[in-house]
């Protein structure tokens, strides 16, 4: 069983104090700078492997590429790559997951992640909102209720981006 350090809990709470306030929550601090240091080495592996795969819009049978809408590049993160980096990030995210279903009764059985190539912007109360991604930063929301898409960049922007899942 995973559990989650003070520190980790700290962070938690913190990220979903701001969601709550904001519909957004945003901590700069939620992986360490040793973390987002192999993070980053990984996903400049891959692009430099050309293992990067161009992105998509909707899921299952609604699945399609729109280079016009979406012209990011990803790669899925996966235990079976017996990645030591990925398989730390995905710890931490299985303490979050424990801490929220613990704290906040969400009801969270999955998640998935992937690496990512562009800029987050979250339309919020009739105003676009631009994350960049920061190392270690994290951004929390409900993609199902707040309109959000991934931006062109003019120079290289690396993130990992995700969902939670009920059910």
């Amino acid at each position: 069983m995973i559990i989650s350090t003070e520190l980790e809990n700290s962070t938690f709470e913190a990220l979903i104090n701001r969601f709550l306030k904001t519909k957004v929550g945003v901590v700069d601090s939620f992986l360490s700078e040793e973390i987002v240091l192999r993070l980053r080495q990984n996903l400049i592996n891959l692009y430099e492997q050309d293992r990067m795969h161009p992105a998509g819009v909707g899921n299952g049978a609604k699945f399609h590429r729109d280079p016009e809408n979406r012209g990011d590049q990803i790669f899925w993160l996966d235990r079976k790559h017996k990645s030591a980096s990925e398989n730390e990030f995905l710890d931490l995210i299985d303490s979050f997951v424990i801490y929220l279903n613990t704290t906040c009764y969400a009801g969270i059985t999955g998640y998935e992640f992937h690496y990512a190539l562009g800029e987050l912007c979250v339309y919020l109360d009739g105003k676009d909102v631009r994350i960049s991604p920061e190392g270690g930063r994290c951004v929390f929301f409900k993609s199902s209720e707040l309109e959000h898409e991934v931006l062109p960049s003019k120079s290289p922007r690396m993130s990992l981006t995700g969902w939670l899942k009920k059910g």
